[in-house]
């Protein structure tokens, strides 16, 4: 296959393998090109063929790979680990983080639990980055679940506004989670053209 032909062998099977969405005229247009082209019509005549076919005209990067990936992967693992050694003494109720301000005890330790699930999420992430996909949701329920608790705790005076700094670090993990659950391609590679689109009749 052509890498020409790559574009046109991508949205053609993407409109007769997806989803059943597409005008008819989209659909016959893919029918006439998979009747010519051996590659989507090997795809459509044999369904394990059709992942073969589609990793040869969109291949798939592993995700976190590379130098930016490896970088991105290193960041993260650091911060989680700086994350895990803050958040385990406050399920006790030690505020390591003091000099931010004052904190009550059930705060701290809620902090240290979510704080835990975040460092966990990043540490896996950093050395399986595969898991990113799936954990990036994880993570960001986190991020949520501490914005509402620290708005809830300060309105209670259980909490000092400034003490909530702290979870810049939380928001930091995320957002690396989250850069290492893309491909390559989206994060670091140039804007290209969009592809040929299939012919309308």
């Amino acid at each position: 296959m052509s890498a020409a032909a790559r574009p046109v062998c991508q949205e053609t099977l993407g409109v007769l393998l997806g989803p059943s969405s597409s005008p008819e005229n989209v659909v016959r247009a893919a029918r006439a090109h998979a009747a010519v082209c051996p590659s989507c019509s090997a795809a459509l005549d044999d369904p394990g063929a059709a992942g073969r076919v589609l990793a040869t005209v969109l291949p798939s990067e592993p995700v976190g790979q590379g130098a930016h990936g490896s970088l991105l992967r290193a960041l993260l693992g650091g911060l989680s680990g700086v994350q895990l050694a803050v958040a385990a003494p406050w399920l006790f109720g030690h505020n390591v983080a003091g000099f931010l301000g004052r904190a009550a005890g059930e705060h701290l330790t809620r902090d240290g639990a979510l704080g835990l699930v975040a460092a966990a999420v990043g540490l896996t992430v950093a050395t399986r980055p595969r898991t990113a996909l799936g954990l990036r949701y994880v993570v960001l329920a986190v991020v949520v679940m501490q914005l509402v608790a620290g708005a809830v705790d300060e309105h209670d005076a259980l909490v000092a506004l400034h003490f909530e700094a702290a979870h810049a670090l939380v928001a930091a993990i995320a957002v690396l989670v989250v850069a290492v659950s893309l491909p390559a391609r989206l994060r670091l590679a140039p804007r290209r053209p969009p592809p040929a689109r299939l012919h309308r009749t």
